[in-house]
């Protein structure tokens, strides 16, 4: 369904090619996500998928990868395609996948697994390059096309592009929406767009240097009030610190997926959300780049202030003694906690030293938010390390 704010935006399909992403593929992915969540860039854009376009991989390694980018998209509540190998998709019960003509319609000559793969996919894309092809792609299943490639692009070295009028043809006569792809920048997507294209698939210019859609500068994405219930009315009540524990646990969720100790954290300010932050310290190899410390800096950008003595912190687990002086320094008024550390002689003398701390600070604090919730996020990921160790 169509989320508010969503219908003017236009659409994007996110291709990938590890082989152009300087730094990898997932530590890229997780860069474009996190600036799309934080609109950084692609602020006009919706993200509609990401086809996972590493053709070149035997389907060993490809189900190994997908599994990864898999857990990526879900942690960013990104719609994952896979690309040609639909057997590892479905493994993994992924729902989307996208294929070369030609290998759609060899599987069509088995009728029984051709079925079968219909049943299992919502949402099949097909790349085609001709009228004829796109006609194909329509009788065999397809739920909509790519169209290309429409202007030069390194990709397809050699090869001369089709053009708009290839595209204006492509869209008045195919029944299926139509994606353009190829050479596509930020420049060319109200050209596209104007042709009758439903939307646009980028590679290069988010694999490559991520510029697409990109704007210099510009806030942190607060949340609209209207989905805030009573918040901004003065008073904090139960639901909504549940409300916002449950905000700061999706963060904790995106560290879940990429490994990293799953803690997040929120910061608020007059009703709205100002600063997110998940631990990212094996994703930056920066020891200081925990939730707390990442959603403070995110919020003090937003509000072009270090001061945020009206402002509330959500954090799914009891801070650590650097993010409790962060927090003492930022001036944050109330501080709102899911788990809390399990006692032990030097934790506790920790934690007895940062209640000291919240009290002579005057910071208002509270245990106890969403903390089965908070505590089995941290269960669930320790435990599943150890077993990854003992294999």
């Amino acid at each position: 369904m169509e989320k508010r704010g969503e219908r003017n935006k236009k659409k994007l399909m996110v291709v990938t090619n590890r082989k152009i992403c300087q730094e990898g593929l997932l530590k890229r992915l997780e860069e474009v996500f996190v600036a799309y969540r934080q609109g950084i860039y692609l602020e006009d854009f919706l993200i509609e998928g990401l086809v996972l376009r590493e053709k070149d991989l035997d389907q060993e390694v490809y189900l190994k990868l997908l599994g990864d980018v898999q857990e990526l998209c879900q942690a960013y509540e990104i719609d994952i395609y896979a690309h040609k190998y639909w057997k590892s998709a479905i493994e993994l019960g992924i729902k989307n996948i996208h294929m070369p003509l030609y290998d759609l319609l060899d599987l069509a000559r088995d009728g029984e697994k051709y079925q079968s793969f219909i049943d299992h996919f919502d949402r099949i894309g097909v790349s085609t390059h001709s009228l004829d092809e796109a006609s194909q792609a329509q009788r065999l299943g397809a739920s909509h096309i790519f169209a290309g490639h429409i202007f030069p692009t390194d990709c397809k070295k050699g090869l001369d592009p089709r053009g708009l009028d290839f595209l204006d043809k492509m869209c008045k006569t195919s029944k299926l929406p139509v994606y353009a792809i190829g050479g596509i920048g930020p420049d060319r997507v109200d050209q596209v767009l104007e042709r009758g294209a439903q939307g646009v698939a980028v590679m290069s210019g988010l694999m490559r240097d991520g510029k697409f859609g990109h704007k210099a500068c510009g806030p942190a994405r607060s949340m609209d009030k209207s989905d805030q219930g009573s918040l901004g009315s003065g008073q904090i009540g139960a639901s909504d610190k549940a409300y916002f524990m449950s905000e700061a646990l999706k963060e904790a969720r995106k560290a879940y997926a990429m490994k990293e100790t799953p803690i997040g954290a929120v910061v608020v300010y007059d009703g709205q959300i100002v600063g997110r932050g998940f631990n990212q310290v094996e994703l930056t190899g920066d020891p200081t780049q925990h939730a707390e410390m990442v959603a403070i800096q995110e919020a003090a950008k937003a509000l072009g202030r270090w001061r945020l003595y009206d402002c509330q912190m959500y954090v799914t687990m009891e801070p650590c003694l650097m993010c409790a002086g962060a927090i003492e320094n930022s001036r944050i008024k109330s501080l709102y906690i899911g788990a809390s550390h399990k006692k032990n002689h030097l934790v506790g003398k920790h934690n007895d030293f940062k209640l000291e701390v919240y009290k002579d600070r005057k910071i208002d604090y509270e245990f106890g938010i969403l903390e089965k919730e908070a505590s089995k996020i941290l269960t669930d990921f320790f435990k599943e390390r150890r077993e990854e160790k003992s294999k």
